[in-house]
């Protein structure tokens, strides 16, 4: 009866393996690849750091000036500070 259960176990934890190891695998068929748009090197280095660092600070300082201008002018509208 021991060798029976040793197959059966071997058996069953093969085919749970091998339907894991299918239904995840990370295979991408054609019309997957289709769908997605094929390969996209948006990414993809060489990058100009002076230009990728310029955007990053224009944006940051952009960013800033917006709120700062928008606290200047509700402060404004609603007469702060009070001049006297």
């Amino acid at each position: 009866f021991q060798p029976f259960l040793t197959h059966i176990y071997k058996y069953l934890t093969n085919m749970f393996a091998t339907r894991a190891a299918t239904r995840f695998s990370p295979r991408i068929n054609l019309a997957q690849k289709r769908f997605m748009g094929g390969q996209h090197d948006t990414f993809e280095p060489p990058f100009n750091r002076v230009f990728v660092g310029s955007m990053a600070v224009g944006i940051l300082f952009a960013g800033v000036g917006v709120i700062w201008g928008g606290a200047v002018f509700q402060n404004k509208k609603h007469g702060f500070p009070v001049k006297e």
